[in-house]
């Protein structure tokens, strides 16, 4: 198997695009285009190309700054009051004119000559008649003030939520690669499994023929009289036996080809048969030597990547524990309150009206300046800059916890390829030429009338039991092998690299807002 498997992984897109329609392998399969066809249109695949334009858009997001704030404020807005104001205290009788009724300070007296209405206030004296305030209502006093705010992000938030947006971006990638790897991988096992399917078929297809030529064979030493009819019944209800295991065989093979097409996304497979051989165990390398190639598998560059946008998420929380700063500049517009006053009288000299206003500019102007900054005495961000690095310290010892769990499973399948090795050398060298040899030797011997019919069916369930058995020894090894290489990311016995596939997606680069 492993001579076949070419892990040399050509750059693919992870999903056709538009107006790149799939085409479904057909004719014999080998592994690569098996991968290829895989790559191009699994299923898995096509949210990982999702996730990184869902990065782009959180980038995007993050280089963008504050927006300012515009506001308007109106203040003093007079809702009731300003009704009319009399001030009047009336006393009314009767006095010459020109005549008072108190000794002038000469002490001389004016004599009456004529009688005319007389109103007497405190503030003197005056005609009959009515003195108004008049009062101010509504906008005539209000204060406007227009003004422009704006945040000015410090200690470097924005540079920071920059480098965790693209931090994560970076992880989104390495994602889609594990995921890629992943999925190369259950190519190979499903493709190994194909195989050996196959090659059961292959290998009963062998056995039935042998029960029929030996049936065949007892019939003909019926018919000439050498052994028992009952012989013969036998050897055909062995050979049918054979034809039912190779029908379940069969079975087997179709739900095989199933599983390996639904890696590209296919519910009805057209290729014909898979190619490639299981005769081939070759020696594996050193334990050690296949532990370290993991460095090659995406999903340990992935914690590199994990560990950065962690520690960029860690100094992003740490940067908001310094306040923004907002200022504000705006531009006022105060009233200035407007009054007069209004009256009439009625005298000698008739009804008179009067009026007096204010004068003078209705608005003052001017400028508004204003900067504040929060004051950081019990929210200074204490519990997520914990949090984030927590996390950073954690990363450690998560990475650690797979790198155990990679070498007990690498330990375990080199434990199992070894011994399916074992087992191949002794059944392929040693036990399967001796009982093919018996069975040739025992069949020739029954056809002579020297060995009994159960001596020959005996001896050729041995010979094919034994084939069988190596048959699933030589597919244990390389199914062993196979997920070897799906864990490490690289070939065990040729050591060939698995380079990077291209950019997940079809757009073109996405412009970042400065």
């Amino acid at each position: 198997m492993w001579r076949i498997i070419p892990l040399l992984l050509s750059p693919i897109v992870a999903f056709a695009g538009p107006g790149r329609p799939f085409v479904e392998p057909e004719g014999p399969l080998t592994l690569q285009r098996a991968v290829d066809a895989a790559l191009e249109n699994n299923p898995r695949l096509a949210p990982f190309a999702w996730d990184i334009r869902i990065s782009d858009a959180r980038i995007t997001q993050a280089r963008l700054r504050p927006n300012p704030e515009l506001s308007v404020e109106i203040e003093n807005i007079v809702l009731g009051g300003g009704a009319d104001r009399t001030t009047a205290t009336r006393a009314i009788g009767v006095a010459p004119p020109g005549l008072s009724l108190e000794p002038e300070i000469d002490g001389t007296q004016t004599p009456p000559i004529a009688l005319r209405p007389q109103i007497s206030r405190g503030d003197g004296s005056a005609e009959l008649g009515r003195d108004e305030q008049s009062g101010v209502s509504g906008l005539g006093n209000a204060e406007f003030t227009l003004s422009l705010s704006h945040i000015i992000e410090l200690g470097g938030k924005r540079a920071a939520r920059i480098e965790a947006a693209e931090r994560g971006r970076a992880v989104a990638e390495w994602d889609y690669e594990v995921a890629r790897y992943e999925v190369v991988g259950d190519v190979i096992a499903h493709y190994a499994e194909t195989l050996a399917a196959q090659s059961r078929v292959n290998e009963e297809r062998a056995v039935v023929e042998l029960a029929d030529t030996f049936s065949s064979t007892v019939a003909q030493l019926v018919a000439a009289g050498s052994v028992s009819p009952l012989e013969a019944r036998r050897a055909r209800a062995a050979a049918e036996q054979e034809s039912l295991e190779l029908t379940a065989r069969e079975r087997e093979l179709e739900q095989a080809r199933l599983r390996l097409a639904a890696t590209w996304g296919s519910t009805n497979p057209i290729f014909t048969e898979t190619v490639g051989d299981v005769s081939s165990s070759p020696a594996l390398p050193p334990l050690e030597t296949i532990i370290g190639q993991r460095e090659q598998h995406p999903a340990l560059q992935r914690w590199g990547a994990e560990l950065a946008r962690r520690g960029a998420v860690f100094r992003q929380e740490r940067s908001s524990r310094v306040p923004d700063l907002t200022v504000r500049l705006g531009y006022r517009a105060t009233g200035v309150e407007e009054g007069g006053v209004r009256g009439w009288s009625f005298g000698s000299d008739g009804l008179a009206a009067s009026r007096a206003d204010s004068g003078g500019d209705d608005w003052e102007h001017s400028l508004v300046l204003e900067a504040s900054l929060p004051l950081p005495v019990f929210h200074r961000n204490q519990g997520a800059i914990r949090e984030a690095e927590l996390n950073h310290e954690k990363l450690g010892d998560e990475r650690r916890a797979w790198e155990a769990e990679l070498a007990a499973a690498l330990t375990e399948l080199y434990s199992v390829a070894n011994a399916a090795r074992e087992r191949i050398e002794g059944l392929d060298q040693r036990i399967l030429p001796e009982l093919e040899k018996t069975y040739a030797l025992t069949r020739e011997g029954y056809q002579r009338g020297k060995f009994a019919f159960l001596d020959v069916l005996d001896a050729q369930r041995s010979a094919v039991g034994a084939r069988l058995e190596l048959l699933e020894a030589r597919i244990s090894y390389q199914q062993a092998v196979a997920d070897m290489e799906r864990l490490v990311g690289a070939g065990i016995v040729s050591a060939i690299e698995i380079p990077a596939a291209a950019s997940a997606t079809h757009d073109e680069s996405t412009e970042q807002s400065q």
